[in-house]
C-alpha cells in the first residue's frame, strides 16, 4: 500500500506565509502525524502546481483552499485537472464566493466535472474517467455565478 504524501503550496497571500508551517492547520502538525508525510512548497500555488505538472506528479485527490481571485482559482483548477488522476476528486473550500464558483462552473460545464456531495461547507468534484479536451468551437459560455449555492448543486449543461 502506498503512503499518502501531502504537498502544500502556500496561499498567495503573504499574511499566511508568516505562520509557522507546523501550525497552518490550527493544530500543530506533529500531533496530527503529518510532518513526515508533508512537503511545504513556499511559493504561489499557480507556480508550484505548474512545476508539479511538469514533473509528472499524479494524485488521487486534491484539496483547494487558496485565493478567492477568479484568475488564480481558474489557474489552480487548470493545473489540478492534470495532477489529479482521471476519476479523482478535487475538494474546494469557499465556493460561496462568486469568483470561486464561476471558475468552478467553467470546469463543470466545459470539462464534465461532476458534483460529489459531501457534508459541511466544502464541495467536491469528481473528474471524468476519460479526460476531456474540448475543441475551442465547443466552448460553453457561462455567466458570473452569484448564487452561494451553485457549487453545492449539480451543474447542468443548460445552466448559463
Amino acid at each position: 500500500m502506498r503512503r499518502a504524501t501531502w504537498t502544500c503550496p502556500t496561499p498567495s497571500s503573504t499574511r499566511f506565509r508568516r505562520i509557522p508551517f507546523t501550525t497552518l492547520a490550527g493544530t500543530p502538525s506533529p500531533t496530527r502525524g503529518l510532518v513526515t508525510h508533508t512537503r511545504l512548497i513556499a511559493e504561489r500555488s499557480s507556480i508550484a502546481l505548474a512545476r508539479l505538472t511538469h514533473t509528472g506528479v499524479v494524485v488521487d485527490a486534491a484539496f483547494v483552499d487558496g485565493s478567492h481571485r477568479f484568475h488564480e482559482v481558474f489557474v489552480d483548477l487548470y493545473f489540478l485537472r492534470t495532477l489529479v488522476r482521471p476519476g479523482g476528486l478535487i475538494v474546494l473550500d469557499d465556493t460561496e464566493w462568486p469568483s470561486v464558483a464561476t471558475a468552478l462552473r467553467y470546469y463543470d460545464r466545459n470539462l464534465g466535472w461532476t458534483l460529489v456531495p459531501i457534508a459541511g461547507r466544502l464541495t467536491a468534484r469528481q473528474l471524468p474517467l476519460e479526460p476531456r479536451e474540448p475543441d475551442f468551437a465547443d466552448f460553453r459560455p457561462l455567466s458570473i455565478c452569484r448564487s452561494p449555492n451553485y457549487a453545492r448543486s449539480v451543474a447542468r449543461p443548460q445552466d448559463t
